[in-house]
């Protein structure tokens, strides 16, 4: 069944930064109208993607106005390659997606200079096709959204190397339209922010499917939002 649209919102999200509490005890990550995604940690540092530059930025809780970054993560041996969204996962490690690169890698919450990354998952098997956002649900499953696959990846914890996903939700009944960004509500559905056609599609948790539970062949959408997604 196609995607329904119950409700028109007339609306744009603010430009400015916002911060959301978590179901998890880490804070997630909100859309910024910035050089790439932020988040904050339990104490309150912020993770910031530069996508151009290649580098993790990390700024101090009270970080405000022309503040320097306490660290920076980036360089030949941190892989990093366009990285976009960017998360931290249950053991409070740094997970980024590389929207070039087309990979997920992780690093150590306090990660400096070049480093290497602890864990990177890539390769055909993956599907990451410019992904660009990243969320755990509460089992610790891993969500990555491709962009240009117009899909959605679900990883379980122990993924590493060319991992194929757990399950894809994709095809013609998802609504996906260069999805971006996604969350998490307290029931456990996904929202996803599709930047071409202004929407925010909502999947039932079975689209997802915790502990390999069933789900719809082509995960597909129960509502949409019409909004600006970016």
């Amino acid at each position: 069944m196609p995607p329904t649209i119950l409700q028109r919102v007339c609306w744009r999200f603010p430009s400015h930064l916002r911060k959301r509490s978590a179901q998890s005890r880490h804070r997630r990550l909100e859309p910024w109208q910035g050089p790439g995604r932020r988040g904050s940690d339990t104490s309150a540092y912020w993770y910031v993607t530069d996508y151009i530059g290649d580098r993790i930025l990390v700024f101090a809780p009270t970080a405000n106005a022309n503040a320097a970054p306490v660290r920076i993560i980036g360089g030949a041996n941190s892989r990093l390659d366009g990285p976009f969204g960017i998360a931290l996962d249950p053991a409070g490690n740094i997970v980024v997606v590389n929207s070039i690169g087309n990979s997920i890698l992780f690093f150590p919450h306090d990660a400096s200079g070049d480093v290497a990354p602890l864990v990177a998952i890539s390769g055909a098997a993956t599907t990451l096709n410019y992904p660009r956002g990243l969320a755990y649900d509460v089992y610790g499953n891993l969500y990555v959204t491709s962009s240009k696959g117009n899909s959605i990846a679900i990883f379980p914890r122990s993924a590493r190397g060319n991992a194929a996903p757990a399950r894809t939700i994709s095809g013609t009944s998802t609504g996906l339209n260069f999805p971006s960004q996604l969350a998490f509500d307290a029931q456990g559905n996904a929202y996803v922010a599709n930047r071409n056609s202004n929407s925010v599609t909502v999947y039932a948790r079975s689209a997802g499917g915790e502990h390999g539970a069933a789900a719809h062949p082509h995960g597909a959408c129960h509502r949409a939002f019409l909004v600006h997604p970016d």
